[in-house]
């Protein structure tokens, strides 16, 4: 094993006795492990010939098991280590990669990610504001989760509930309907 693996197996166990220590893994040392394995990454080609920056080629996974084996590491630990450095190498392809260059490597670019972000950040909002206490005073959230209540009704199937339970959903709609009312009279009156 080269003497710079060495060192990043060295790093990743520091880095896990640290975590051990202080209930967490020190995202600096992660990061500057991270920031080696690109370099080690470098090194090696893929089929295409290019660098093999997304650590794809077999003798990089090789080398890699190789520094994984020299740090000692549990199972767990490893499970840990592994899923961070991913992170971190993900946010250093990102920041050393051309938008062309994620493309040709087939990965996503910052564009892309911070689309599904955004996807997530509004699922996240529906969720809260479906909660009972939570108020909504956003109108664009108020316009999603009515989304959200319009895609739900368009899937309800009626005839294959019961008639004690249509009976009760009888009653409940009864309840929206008149609060959709209230809400339509109120903003009619704020518009106008």
């Amino acid at each position: 094993m080269q003497a710079e693996n060495r060192h990043i197996a060295r790093a990743i166990r520091n880095a896990v006795r640290h975590s051990e220590d202080t209930y967490g893994y020190d995202k600096g040392a992660m990061r500057e492990i991270a920031e080696a394995l690109f370099h080690v990454r470098s090194e090696f080609t893929d089929p295409d010939g290019r660098a093999d920056y997304t650590g794809r080629s077999w003798a990089y996974r090789q080398e890699f098991g190789e520094i994984l084996s020299e740090a000692d590491l549990t199972p767990e630990q490893k499970h840990k280590v592994t899923a961070l450095l991913r992170y971190h190498m993900s946010q250093i392809l990102r920041d050393r990669l051309s938008e062309e260059q994620l493309k040709e490597y087939g990965l996503q670019t910052a564009h892309s990610l911070d689309k599904q972000r955004e996807r997530r950040r509004a699922q996240s909002r529906l969720t809260r504001v479906l909660r009972q206490e939570e108020q909504i005073i956003d109108g664009r959230e108020f316009a999603d989760a009515l989304r959200g209540v319009q895609f739900l009704l368009s899937n309800v199937d009626i005839a294959r509930m019961t008639k004690r339970d249509l009976t009760h959903v009888h009653s409940v709609l009864n309840r929206v309907e008149r609060r959709v009312v209230e809400l339509q009279t109120a903003i009619s009156d704020i518009v106008k």
